[in-house]
């Protein structure tokens, strides 16, 4: 019960919508990782004129010097060498976001794909807390609620390192499908 309660408690704290808000009142600075550099200026132009405070993009390559912008584009080694340890890594695409995770270990990354999908899962995930409550105590060894507690917490919150890559059998309760 104690790791359902702690859950709850996580899905709560880092929600999507509650988590975006908190970076863009308080002005944190944030990074933005894409392996589209031409797509990503005018992504992060637009984030920022929607109040995130994205102070640099970080793409694959040495970026070219010729970029009219109010944030640093700074290429993927060059960052890395610099040990910047950014507390939110914003990304876009999947492909994005797991090569974020891979590489800004110790950051929050936030996949800004699909916001309303995690509003979803948190709407679904509160609604049914007793139906989920029964799966998870149905579940018979601590691998499966770790991951099942794994796919909520990074569902609802956009952030895709939480999910819990679980080997063998996946379970979900009825009226729940995965859509990933």
């Amino acid at each position: 019960m104690k790791n359902f309660v702690e859950l709850i408690q996580a899905v709560i704290d880092e929600r999507y919508l509650t988590v975006m808000n908190k970076i863009a009142a308080e002005k944190i600075p944030a990074a933005f990782f894409s392996l589209n550099p031409g797509f990503a200026i005018e992504q992060v132009k637009g984030f920022r004129r929607q109040g995130l405070n994205i102070v640099t993009l970080i793409i694959p390559d040495t970026p070219r010097e010729d970029s009219d912008t109010d944030f640093e584009i700074v290429g993927l080694g060059e960052f890395a060498k610099r040990h910047l340890k950014p507390e939110y890594v914003f990304a876009t695409g999947i492909d994005d976001t797991r090569i974020a995770i891979k590489n800004f270990s110790g950051c929050k990354i936030l996949n800004l794909f699909a916001p309303q999908y995690s509003e979803q899962y948190y709407n679904e995930f509160i609604n049914h807390l007793p139906e989920l409550y029964e799966v998870y105590e149905s579940l018979i060894d601590e691998e499966s609620k770790k991951t099942f507690c794994g796919y909520w917490h990074g569902r609802t919150s956009s952030q895709f390192d939480k999910l819990v890559h679980a080997i063998g059998c996946h379970y979900f309760t009825a009226g729940f499908t995965n859509s990933l």
